[in-house]
């Protein structure tokens, strides 16, 4: 592995880290998973707006950091 891909690699990381302790143990809480979670037909309510692009930036995170933990 090249240094390159060593560092990729970690910042992938860093940011699968940073994405779960704000949305999993709400520090600093701009995007919760539970609170966030559900469905407004009339889309008055803007944290649904963003759970669809929350969620999808998760588990795109976590892939690409080779996070199985």
């Amino acid at each position: 592995m090249t240094a390159t891909e060593r560092h990729t690699i970690k910042n992938a990381d860093d940011i699968a880290e940073v994405l779960w302790q704000d949305s999993f143990n709400d520090n600093p809480g701009l995007f919760d998973v539970m609170d966030d979670a559900g469905w407004d037909p009339d889309y008055a309510n803007v944290n649904y707006w963003w759970y669809t692009l929350g969620v999808t930036g998760l588990l795109d995170a976590f892939n690409a950091s080779g996070t199985t933990e």
